[in-house]
């Protein structure tokens, strides 16, 4: 697995690990159906698709991705350093419980220091 900065190119594979992040974990239980849809829509809606593009290449927040040999984005983070936060940190459920989260947090804290 490898932890490497996002580019623009990354937006769908990230967007598609939000959604089954989002949609596809126990915490999918505790919440409404209306509030999972606008937490994370369709991971083809074309306005979340745009915003995320526009957060990364605004230059504002840090993305990075977790990736497999394959090329294949199985997880991704954001902080925003100028306000020591982090914003996002998702791994694609069929990868939970490997230490893909860990991996990308242990990244972010190194790129925010």
């Amino acid at each position: 697995m490898n932890i490497r900065s996002a580019t623009t190119s990354d937006v769908e594979a990230i967007v598609h690990v939000h959604y089954e992040a989002v949609h596809g974990t126990k915490p999918a239980n505790f919440y409404t159906q209306d509030i999972i849809q606008n937490w994370s829509p369709s991971p083809t809606d074309e306005f979340r698709l745009n915003q995320f593009r526009h957060k990364i290449d605004s230059g504002d927040q840090i993305f990075v991705v977790a990736e497999l040999e394959n090329k294949l984005v199985i997880g991704f983070g954001s902080i925003i350093p100028s306000q020591y936060e982090i914003c996002a940190l998702y791994v694609d459920p069929m990868y939970g419980h490997q230490g893909v989260g860990t991996k990308i947090l242990e990244h972010l804290e190194t790129l925010a220091l």
